[in-house]
């Protein structure tokens, strides 16, 4: 089980969860812990988060249970991609439907083929895919517009990030169109860039009872 404290309030979430009927009064700096009960929920269906002024449980519903889901590629330079899978792993727990394609150097020639294999795979499998790529303009991503030019079930989103990722998890088993999944991937991985300060503590005196000749 993993537990993570946030400090500030956590925007896109509350957006996110607040559509489910959830409401929240949390002040600024206050500590939001939550609690993402691994894998096996995350799979059943179910996120559960544990604030520190209570408790909601979400269930995300799978509306056509057995439907072929959209597919997630993650490419970008060198370990970019492995990474971030590997982060939300620890977060999430084991994502096995994710895949990863990374581009190295030293397999540079090759990276166009695989891609292509990597997107063709996924199509064959999927109800559409989704190509998350490191940042617009490197070979990942440019790569990936030339591959999928021709498809119009395949959608590239440069800038991919953790917040965007775990926000996929709610819905690529849903009823989500790729067009909707692309709206809602976006959305989230702005809302995950943020700027917060928290206010710096105050200092508190110690007085040493000893000095004062009061005993402990």
């Amino acid at each position: 089980m993993y537990f993570g404290t946030v400090y500030g309030l956590v925007e896109s979430a509350f957006k996110r969860l607040s559509k489910y009927g959830a409401s929240f009064n949390i002040s600024y700096g206050q500590a939001l812990f939550f609690d993402i009960r691994e894998a096996k929920a995350l799979h059943a269906g179910i996120i559960q988060f544990t604030f520190q002024t209570g408790y909601i449980q979400r269930p995300v519903k799978r509306e056509n249970e057995g439907q072929k889901m959209i597919g997630l590629l993650l490419t970008g330079h060198d370990q970019f991609a492995g990474g971030l899978l590997s982060a939300i792993n620890m977060v999430a727990g084991s994502q096995p439907h994710i895949k990863v394609l990374s581009f190295e150097d030293r397999h540079a020639a090759t990276y166009p083929a695989k891609l292509n294999a990597a997107i063709g795979s996924l199509r064959a499998e999927s109800n559409g895919v989704i190509v998350l790529t490191d940042f617009m303009g490197g070979t990942p991503w440019n790569q990936a517009m030339i591959a999928t030019q021709d498809y119009s079930d395949v959608a590239v989103i440069a800038g991919a990030n953790v917040p965007m990722l775990l926000d996929t998890l709610d819905y690529l088993e849903s009823d989500y169109t790729l067009d909707d999944m692309v709206e809602e991937l976006i959305a989230a991985g702005k809302d995950g860039v943020m700027y917060r300060h928290l206010p710096r503590l105050r200092a508190v005196e110690y007085e040493d009872p000893s000095e004062k000749g009061e005993g402990i």
